[in-house]
């Protein structure tokens, strides 16, 4: 059995989903530090006709101090309509782009209090 450990990040790089491929079982670990200036939170998608623009989660109270799971998501922000505005003038034409996004309403759709989601155990996926 391959068995994959990654933290997690906010729209994960080719490689992220490249692990997930190879394992059998990865475990998302967010029992580690918060990196504040990390991709924890933050990501980089491509504008239109003006190259790279930051997504990110706002957070509150932010600190390398604290674990991941630890962190809170300031929901006072409408940062998930703003992000789902971002692809869609940006991908709408883009190979896949109707494939892709009908997986991501429901996510920018829902909301979240904590970083990670709810304390149970570390989530595995299958």
């Amino acid at each position: 059995m391959k068995l994959a450990i990654m933290q997690p990040y906010f729209f994960p790089y080719i490689g992220f989903f490249q692990l997930m491929d190879a394992a059998d079982k990865i475990i998302l670990y967010d029992h580690v530090h918060f990196i504040k200036n990390g991709w924890i939170k933050r990501n980089r998608i491509l504008e239109k006709n003006k190259g790279d623009v930051w997504i990110r989660v706002p957070v509150s109270d932010a600190s390398s101090n604290k674990k991941i799971y630890e962190i809170e998501i300031d929901a006072k922000s409408c940062w998930q309509k703003k992000i789902v505005n971002l692809l869609e003038h940006n991908y709408k034409n883009a190979p896949y782009y109707h494939e892709i996004m009908p997986h991501l309403w429901p996510i920018f759709n829902k909301q979240y209090t904590l970083y990670s989601g709810p304390r149970n155990s570390d989530r595995e996926l299958s």
